[in-house]
């Protein structure tokens, strides 16, 4: 499975096109560093006979973890142990007394897809409720393309809104971010800059809300006495500014547009 370029973050993960396209292209360059996070040398919890889990779930399967046994500085082999990355977990047969530990060095994606997918579809509902003009009932396979970046910032304001809950419901969660040092002292300003990433992208989708033709049909511009006359069968062309063989044809946005597009 194909990577974002320089990443250990795979693309093409959803079962929807569109929202593999919004994820992989339009929030790619905003998320993923959050979406390869590098944690060194963690210290297992055993939760079983020889099973250990870590912090952090969702493991990059294209980073090969790391595993050593009992602060042996030699990892162990594939055939010593058993990963689970879904689940953040270490098997290793030999390590049955509660005197063993093992220590990992993993990758992970902090934002896993279906968690991305979940805010796609709330930030459609959003825009059908929340812009002016009529309610809709678009999802997120059929709403206008013009919608793409109103949904990409609602939900980069949704994956911020959640570092931010993480981190004021469990510090422990946002170690990766601030340290270990630094979860006491109240973790430096991180909390103010996931607020204000949150609400710059939350300022830049209402300023679109805002606007009444966001629910004109079409989608491009607010339809006219021209437009409409247009439409007659066996209208003739017009002179002026609306005239000329081009009249009554819109240009807009494709809605298609990034369907299908490879990375």
């Amino acid at each position: 499975m194909a990577t974002l370029p320089g990443t250990y973050v795979r693309t093409g993960l959803s079962a929807n096109v569109r929202i593999n396209a919004l994820v992989d292209v339009m929030l790619a360059g905003n998320l993923v560093e959050f979406r390869q996070i590098m944690i060194y040398h963690e210290r297992g919890t055993r939760i079983g006979n020889g099973i250990y889990r870590f912090t952090y779930q969702n493991w990059n399967p294209d980073f090969t973890p790391q595993i050593f046994l009992n602060n042996n500085p030699t990892q162990l082999a594939d055939g010593l142990r058993t990963l689970n990355s879904l689940m953040g977990t270490v098997t290793i047969p030999s390590a049955a007394t509660t005197a063993d530990n093992v220590m990992a060095t993993y990758n992970f994606d902090y934002f896993p897809i279906y968690a991305l997918e979940g805010f796609m579809y709330r930030s459609v509902d959003v825009i059908n409720v929340g812009a002016q003009g009529p309610v809709t009932n678009y999802t997120i396979d059929n709403a206008p393309s013009n919608w793409d970046s109103l949904i990409c910032d609602f939900a980069f304001a949704m994956c911020m809104e959640k570092l931010i809950l993480d981190y004021d419901l469990w510090k422990g969660r946002l170690v990766f971010a601030i340290g270990p040092q630094n979860l006491m002292d109240g973790g430096g300003d991180v909390i103010s800059a996931l607020e204000t990433l949150k609400n710059n992208a939350e300022e830049r989708a209402n300023r679109a809300l805002d606007n009444p033709l966001l629910k004109a049909t079409p989608y491009v511009a607010k339809p006219t006495q021209y437009y409409y006359e247009s439409l007659l069968v066996g209208s003739s062309g017009r002179s002026g500014a609306h005239g000329g063989a081009d009249f009554g044809k819109l240009r807009g946005w494709k809605i298609n547009k990034y369907l299908g597009r490879t990375l």
